[in-house]
């Protein structure tokens, strides 16, 4: 939520993660720090979300100038159609109701973070690249809370040692 325009680099397709956006209480802050060093990172852009980050900045410009009085005029990235900053609430309520819509079942927006992991596991990727990608400070906390080893994986475990002791006794 905290992302600004200044932190892409569209050229080398780069992001900064410098800075969080954080609710206490009633009151949300935009703190110019990350939780912790490791959060604070910059992370590659894949294609396809460059292609949306440039139209919705594209769009973001286009309401601007319609609304040059009443466009609320800052660097963030994620605001809504009249440039505010979106409010934490609005992303959770909207994301139950996307979840809810599509017959998933109720999970915080969270936990897309545990999904994320346990994706990028099943694609073959390191824990340490997953603990990047995260930006959690060690791969404890990773591999422990967010990668979760289901029966396939276990299976897989298994014909991988039937196959490694086939080669032996062969």
């Amino acid at each position: 939520m905290g992302l600004c325009w200044r932190a892409i680099d569209f050229e080398d397709n780069t992001l900064s993660i410098e800075r969080a956006i954080v609710r206490v209480g009633a009151n949300t802050h935009n703190k110019m720090a990350t939780k912790s060093k490791s959060s604070n990172t910059m992370l590659p852009i894949p294609d396809f979300i460059k292609t949306h980050l440039l139209n919705w900045k594209s769009e973001q410009e286009r309401r601007r100038a319609l609304q040059p009085n009443d466009y609320h005029d800052s660097d963030f990235v994620c605001t809504a159609l009249d440039g505010s900053l979106l409010k934490q609430e609005y992303v959770t309520r909207h994301f139950q109701l996307v979840m809810k819509k599509n017959g998933f079942p109720k999970m915080r927006f969270h936990d897309l973070r545990h999904s994320a992991a346990n994706y990028l596991e099943y694609l073959g990727m390191s824990g340490k690249s997953i603990q990047a990608w995260l930006r959690h400070s060690n791969i404890q906390i990773t591999m422990d809370r967010y990668v979760k080893k289901d029966m396939s994986a276990k299976n897989a475990i298994g014909e991988e040692l039937n196959a490694r002791y086939a080669e032996i006794t062969a």
